[in-house]
């Protein structure tokens, strides 16, 4: 069943901050939708039209930072927009929105509303292992957050029950986030990011009900391999 149908979906919608995800409703190509990612096979030209149209619908008079991700722990501080080479990113500035573009990793959106803090990283498998939520964290508290006060939102991405791995993948998580099934081995790639999240003391985590695998509205590179866009997470200070 699919739940979304407009390009853009907001997870909060406040007066200090507001996120939320892109859907792949709509878009110059149909056959490839909304795609906001210059790493997919798509016609970067397209893409280029796709991210006008995303900026005219969220607001022309935002400032855009996206990011060049590397599957890396790499969280960086921004103060304007444009094209970073990380995996994360921290602001306290107002009107710069922050993006992490993704087709099965989470997306983790985390915001202190009340000290004008936020931060967004892309959290694949080998992000988290080396500790790009962490990172994160870290950072925003360097900027005058604080932890009781920060609030997380994990964007959609693949749940453990589409996400087969294999046995090298044990050593790099504890036991408690893979479950068998079948004779098959799955990671719980959310459980594994609200974990660290409450060893570093954040309380407030929320998380969205989709798969990506199974929405047929988002992007999954699982699913969809070379032919799979990407969608963009997004967080911003009014």
């Amino acid at each position: 069943m699919d739940f979304l149908f407009e390009s853009l979906y907001f997870t909060e919608d406040s007066d200090v901050v507001k996120m939320g995800f892109s859907t792949k409703i709509g878009g110059f190509d149909p056959e490839w939708g909304f795609n906001l990612g210059f790493n997919t096979l798509e016609n970067i030209e397209h893409v280029k039209i796709n991210r006008e149209k995303y900026k005219e619908i969220l607001g022309k008079d935002l400032e855009y930072a996206f990011a060049v991700q590397k599957h890396s722990n790499k969280v960086i501080y921004v103060d304007k927009g444009g094209e970073y080479e990380a995996d994360g990113f921290v602001t306290d500035k107002r009107k710069l929105v922050l993006n992490i573009l993704s087709a099965d990793c989470f997306p983790v959106l985390a915001h202190d509303t009340q000290n004008k803090v936020i931060g967004c990283f892309h959290a694949g498998w080998r992000g988290i292992k080396d500790g790009i939520i962490e990172n994160g964290i870290s950072l925003m508290l360097n900027y005058g957050a604080k932890l009781k006060r920060i609030l997380v939102y994990i964007n959609p991405g693949i749940k453990w029950y589409d996400y087969e791995v294999q046995d090298d993948m044990l050593k790099y998580f504890s036991s408690e986030v893979f479950y068998h099934k079948d004779n098959k081995l799955y990671l719980d790639l959310e459980k594994e990011i609200v974990i660290r999240l409450k060893k570093l003391g954040v309380v407030n985590i929320m998380s969205n009900f989709m798969s990506t695998y199974r929405e047929k509205n988002l992007y999954s590179y699982r699913r969809d391999k070379e032919k799979s866009g990407r969608f963009t997470s997004f967080i911003y200070l009014v």
